[in-house]
């Protein structure tokens, strides 16, 4: 997916996911939740990968 669209800096198409995203006033943060199966409604939820934009700083960081 990432080699047909550059602007894309993390992706993982195997993995059923959602984000969530957290602004406060330095930063924008979101965080990719994934789950085991959809199939269960009670399957937990982890964070699978988490990125942050600063106030003032361009671009993502990976943290």
């Amino acid at each position: 997916m990432i080699k047909w669209n550059p602007h894309i800096k993390f992706f993982d198409g195997d993995r059923r996911d959602y984000v969530t995203c957290t602004l406060s006033t330095g930063e924008w943060r979101t965080d990719l939740r994934m789950v085991p199966t959809v199939s269960r409604p009670d399957a937990a939820a982890t964070t699978f990968a988490s990125f942050v934009v600063e106030d003032g700083k361009p671009g993502a960081v990976r943290v």
